[in-house]
């Protein structure tokens, strides 16, 4: 019996002994494995096999970056450079196959010392095949890459040239829209330079145009043809952009009401060939000349504000008059201007008074008021028209 205590002991620790892997005894002795020559290993060790396998990576990587290079040169047929291009690809695929292509051969677990083993072996000639066959894949892969990546270039340097055709087209286009717009604004210019380079009218018939006059003095005495009497007395001062404006008007030979207005011009005759004018300003209210003496601190003003555009492919004036009282749109027309260029025009207001008490003595809302002007000097000029619905009107106009 104690015989074959001692048998079965011995049987178990025989066991235990063969069970141990050479590899592991190699490493804990600090030699090689067995024909190490023919092998890439790496042996890794660690408190889990999780930690002896990331070692086991870690030490096989070391092993192949040494050696790798070495079997790459001895092996190369081509120039130096596409060597160390190729050594450069082959250490970059080494690494990814190590952590995602290359697999742990084989673990242990020593139990006395509660240490665990990892070990990944591969024959050197079949890792290298792998590695051969995995740089040619990735060299096709690379010249793939670059050969779309050179497409996308030209595909894109194409665009660009596109782009920039399209955007000098446009460019030329509008240079070209450009030119031909002042082409032919020239050719209008010389046709109307006559008509744009007179002084545009500084009044209609009851009301002033936007354009202010640029004489320093102006006045216009209106008289009544039927009957014949004095109607309104205008005194205009002009002071760079601002003008003011006093009207007084008879009734029964004696000046009965007066008012007074400031302007402002806004847009001074703009544009080359349509020219825009506005001015704006404020207008008092009418004064009875009995109560002359009225405190300029009580009176009351109401803005007004006049547009006037200049057409001379039709040789007239267009204005808008708005106050708190009334609207009026009115027209100056040269024609024929061949013939009488400036001398002679034709005027005509229509007129719409909302406010009751500013209409004339048959409360009339609207109002028509058609007239002839004539221009014989620079200084000199005269309206004959007809207002209010009910009376003849011949404006003597005087300005220095």
């Amino acid at each position: 019996m104690k015989n074959s205590l001692i048998f079965l002991v011995l049987a178990l620790i025989s066991n235990l002994v063969a069970q141990e892997p050479e590899w592991v005894n190699a490493f804990i002795a600090g030699r090689a494995i067995e024909n190490a020559q023919e092998y890439y290993f790496g042996i890794g060790i660690g408190n889990s096999f999780k930690e002896s396998d990331d070692d086991a990576r870690c030490e096989f990587a070391k092993n192949v970056e040494i050696k790798i290079a070495e079997s790459i040169l001895n092996k190369r047929t081509e120039i130096n450079s596409q060597a160390s291009e190729e050594f450069s690809m082959t250490s970059e695929i080494t690494t990814d196959m190590i952590l995602r292509g290359v697999f742990i051969t084989e673990r242990y677990y020593d139990e006395n010392e509660d240490e665990y083993f990892s070990l990944i072996c591969i024959v050197k000639e079949d890792f290298f095949d792998l590695i051969q066959n995995e740089i040619e894949l990735e060299k096709q892969r690379k010249a793939e890459i670059l050969a779309q990546t050179q497409e996308m270039n030209q595909l894109d340097e194409q665009l660009k040239s596109e782009e920039l055709k399209k955007d000098q087209t446009e460019l030329d286009y509008k240079k070209k829209k450009l030119q031909l717009k002042k082409e032919k604004e020239d050719i209008e210019y010389g046709i109307y330079e006559d008509f744009l380079c007179m002084q545009p009218p500084r009044r209609i018939i009851s009301i002033e145009t936007a354009c202010i006059s640029k004489k320093l003095f102006s006045t216009d005495f209106k008289l009544r043809i039927a009957p014949y009497k004095a109607d309104k007395i205008d005194f205009s001062l002009r002071l760079g952009i601002a003008e003011f404006i006093v009207r007084n008007y008879w009734q029964n030979e004696e000046f009965n009401t007066y008012n007074s207005s400031i302007r402002l011009q806004l847009l001074p005759h703009a544009g080359r060939i349509v020219r825009y004018s506005i001015s704006a300003g404020m207008e008092s209210e009418d004064i009875p000349n009995e109560i002359g003496n009225k405190n300029f601190k009580e009176m009351n003003f109401s803005p007004r504000i006049t547009g006037t555009i200049c057409l001379p492919m039709y040789y007239s004036f267009v204005s808008c008059f708005v106050s708190n009282s009334e609207a009026v749109i009115a027209e100056q027309l040269y024609f024929p201007w061949d013939v009488f260029g400036e001398m002679l025009s034709f005027t005509a207001e229509l007129k719409y008074v909302w406010n009751e008490d500013s209409r004339n003595k048959f409360g009339d809302e609207f109002l028509f008021q058609p007239g002839i002007h004539f221009q014989p000097t620079k200084t000199l000029g005269a309206t004959f028209s007809y207002e209010e619905n009910q009376k003849f009107i011949f404006t003597f106009e005087w300005s220095i």
